[in-house]
């Protein structure tokens, strides 16, 4: 719903007068169901060299058996708190020191386990996900988009990059099933042709 919403329609790089943008528009727009399925994203957060915000939908209840559900809860706002707080460099020493390891090692590993915090974040409550919850998170982020494209003054409502791919997967496409009559060049010429010979050869057994 989100990538839809908010990265197909912003993502620009000039403005409705064609003239190259100085901003970023924007950003990145991902979901998962689980801690094991964002933990790439949430690194990058965390410790990227730019700043990225992030919004954190969360059902305060849910079906989940046991204390499952509590526990993402519990992930989810550990995520926000780390974001604003972050993690020092004498805080991650100590925390090292802790563990006993060998002073070189902690000397190593003290920067690389600092975080710096002060990252922004919302964190957005309701009681349980529904269709009108759905919905309203809908007008939400269809409303925070309109209103992006307004300060940016981008167009939210085109797409041109999926037209040009939607061309370009068609052309290439035909030289796939119809190797013989292409002839327009194509930067991935060697390997257009060895996916054209694999599937022949796959074909042939």
């Amino acid at each position: 719903m989100q990538q839809l919403i908010h990265m197909s329609q912003n993502s620009k790089s000039c403005n409705r007068q064609g003239e190259p943008l100085e901003m970023a528009t924007a950003g990145l727009a991902c979901a998962g169901q689980s801690s094991d399925s964002i933990d790439g994203l949430m690194q990058h957060l965390h410790q990227a060299s730019h700043l990225v915000p992030v919004d954190f939908l969360i059902a305060l209840r849910d079906e989940a058996p046991g204390s499952q559900h509590q526990q993402a809860l519990a992930h989810c706002l550990a995520h926000a708190e780390a974001l604003m707080r972050g993690r020092s460099g004498p805080q991650t020493r100590d925390q090292l020191e802790a563990s006993s390891l060998p002073a070189e090692q902690i000397v190593e590993l003290t920067p690389q386990q600092s975080f710096s915090g002060n990252r922004p974040s919302n964190s957005l409550l309701f009681e349980r996900l529904t269709p009108e919850t759905l919905g309203a998170l809908m007008a939400l982020y269809e409303h925070k988009a309109y209103a992006q494209s307004v300060l940016w003054n981008v167009s939210a409502f085109d797409q041109p990059t999926e037209d040009f791919i939607d061309r370009l997967s068609r052309q290439i496409l035909q030289s796939l099933q119809q190797p013989s009559t292409s002839s327009r060049p194509f930067s991935g010429n060697s390997l257009l042709q060895y996916c054209v010979s694999a599937l022949q050869d796959g074909a042939n057994t």
